[in-house]
């Protein structure tokens, strides 16, 4: 299981940031 949560989390990471930067910029045009 660690080794599978080694990579597995090094490619949500990105996902993660890109997600919460869209979402951040979403509520500033909207808001």
């Amino acid at each position: 299981m660690g080794l599978v949560l080694g990579p597995a989390h090094t490619h949500l990471q990105p996902v993660q940031i890109h997600t919460q930067r869209n979402a951040q910029h979403n509520h500033g045009t909207n808001g």
